[in-house]
């Protein structure tokens, strides 16, 4: 899981739209969750599988323990997933990475001059509606996605839940 950022950006794209790279992101986010969904329901086959290889009691101390180390091993995995992404995020956003790479710049912004106003399309943030499509509504939504992975198992030790808390 923690190979590759959620995001992705191909070396030597061009500027793509907002709306653009928001939909090839969403659908790569969805195959990454449901990967992930599936993944965590292998992960509790197996722990079931050796449980009942082992016909080891549920609530025996050693039992408890193994159950213990494998959710600890799955929380540091949700957590190098995690900033495996955030430490994308920050290359493709650091200007000092850009210059380097000579990468062009992630999206198309236009700058225009209204009146005597200086309006960007997309704008950074939307003050009348933070929910707008906006810069950093669009980052915050990444951001999301990222945390959004440690949610899509249910907890080994419990059952029920989810990593989030942990992360």
């Amino acid at each position: 899981w923690c190979k590759e950022s959620m995001l992705e950006r191909k070396r030597g794209t061009k500027p793509v739209s907002m709306e653009d790279y928001e939909s090839s992101h969403k659908q790569r986010v969805g195959v990454r969750l449901m990967t992930m969904t599936e993944g965590g329901k292998e992960i509790h086959r197996f722990v079931k599988d050796s449980s009942e290889s082992l016909k080891v009691s549920k609530q025996a101390v050693t039992w408890k323990a193994y159950v213990d180390f494998v959710n600890n091993i799955v929380i540091e995995g949700f957590v190098s997933t995690i900033a495996v992404s955030l430490q994308y995020l920050c290359e493709i956003l650091d200007p000092l990475i850009i210059a380097r790479h000579e990468m062009l710049p992630l999206f198309d912004v236009k700058i225009e001059l209204k009146g005597d106003e200086i309006v960007f399309d997309p704008p950074f943030q939307d003050e009348d509606n933070p929910s707008a499509a906006s810069l950093r509504s669009t980052i915050d939504g990444w951001l999301k996605d990222f945390f959004a992975m440690a949610t899509v198992m249910v907890r080994l030790d419990s059952g029920m839940g989810d990593y989030l808390n942990e992360i």
